[in-house]
């Protein structure tokens, strides 16, 4: 666990969003691999039972977290959620993020608004 060997977060609490792929969920592994409890969440929840069982699978406790980090009300609940099933949290990963695979001047105003609102307000 060379990764982990600098630091413990045994008894911490760790949110991360965007934990369903990418980056996200290589950070809630790395977590759950230096001690702490991690509350996975994500818009793509049926992905998040994999990340769960991947913790799991070396004795770390996860807990998958529906949220969309451009609804308000989504993330107070995820925030209810996690510290109801975990605890205080302690650590905030604001991993969720969206790309449109496009050139720039051909995204539509929606486009770079969903983008918006995700990469920058949803943090």
């Amino acid at each position: 666990m060379a990764e982990t060997a600098s630091f413990d977060l045994t008894g911490k609490v760790a949110l991360v969003t965007g934990a369903s792929s990418g980056l996200g969920r290589r950070f809630a592994l790395v977590l759950a691999k230096a001690g702490a409890k991690v509350g996975v969440a994500a818009r793509r929840t049926e992905k998040l039972t994999g990340v769960v069982r991947e913790i799991e699978s070396f004795d770390g406790r996860a807990v998958p977290i529906p949220l969309d980090v451009t609804d308000p009300a989504s993330v107070r609940a995820a925030v209810a959620t996690a510290e109801t099933e975990l605890g205080a949290i302690s650590v905030l990963v604001n991993g969720a993020g969206i790309i449109v695979v496009k050139p720039l001047l051909d995204h539509t105003v929606e486009e770079w608004d969903r983008v918006l609102d995700t990469d920058l307000k949803g943090v």
